[in-house]
């Protein structure tokens, strides 16, 4: 019987053994793997995170990567690996990812791989940033929600009000809500939980798209136009989405001081 548990303690020894080794072996191999794929999703994206910790090192090693679809795709799991393992806004590496990813997409081309690149990376970031469910929660956000009913809180409404009620720190829960009041045409909720979301990460520039829109549609075109342009320095590849409203916003608003001004002058007395 002592022999058996000794074999037994030493089968355990060996198989945890193998897989504290295995784990930061594999997550190199993920990395390497990065090297020649585009913008999209990399297969080997959730099998990394799914390594957890023991995925960390590597991915900070691949920021010093020459090529970019690795330094870039490794910034982005570095922040999200780093939001799940449950550090927070006190990790310095955390925020020294996001802002590579921040950096690159404001300088990059507007339809270039590396744009679309940190553009996805950013908002899966945002999508966990604070969730209190992690990949679950994210994978609720990014996915196209089922209904837009207007009469009652729908399902996936509530879904979402519950997890926020967890956990009110959740950038893409607030975002996600902001979108399906605004689909609604309801948009001062939209408006509040844009702002929310906003105000948790001053770079999310979907939040600050549908606050200008949401702004827009209440006829308030010179905080549209602020907000337009704030997302646009965050994120170029938004002009193509924002170009109308832009410039409906900028001809109203040109259109009401001209009004202004001409007003005043009809008030200035005759000398």
């Amino acid at each position: 019987m002592f022999r058996l548990g000794l074999v037994a303690c030493g089968f355990f020894a060996v198989v945890g053994f193998f897989w504290a080794v295995y784990d930061p072996i594999a997550a190199r191999w993920d990395v390497s793997n990065f090297a020649g794929s585009g913008p999209g999703e990399h297969p080997a994206e959730r099998l990394i995170l799914s390594r957890g910790r023991a995925a960390l090192e590597s991915l900070r090693t691949g920021l010093d990567d020459s090529r970019p679809e690795v330094r870039l795709r490794c910034a982005g799991l570095l922040a999200v690996a780093l939001e799940l393992s449950g550090e927070g806004e006190e990790s310095g590496d955390r925020k020294g990812a996001v802002a590579i990813l921040v950096r690159e997409l404001s300088n990059a081309e507007t339809d270039s791989p590396t744009a679309q690149l940190c553009e996805r990376l950013l908002v899966r970031y945002w999508s966990v940033k604070g969730s209190p469910d992690g990949l679950k929660a994210a994978d609720l956000v990014t996915a196209v929600y089922p209904d837009s009913s207007k009469t009652s809180p729908s399902p996936y409404e509530r879904r979402l009000q519950g997890l926020l009620a967890a956990n009110r720190n959740w950038v893409g829960g607030y975002a996600a809500l902001a979108q399906m009041y605004y689909d609604r045409q309801q948009y001062e909720q939209a408006e509040q939980q844009a702002f929310n979301a906003w105000q948790l990460d001053y770079d999310e520039f979907e939040a600050l798209a549908l606050l200008g829109l949401c702004r827009m549609r209440q006829s308030d075109y010179a905080s549209a136009i602020t907000y337009f342009e704030l997302a646009l320095e965050r994120n170029p590849r938004l002009k193509a989405r924002l170009h109308d409203e832009l410039e409906r916003a900028r001809k109203a608003e040109n259109d009401e001081r001209e009004r202004r001004l001409k007003e005043k002058r009809l008030e200035r007395p005759l000398t």
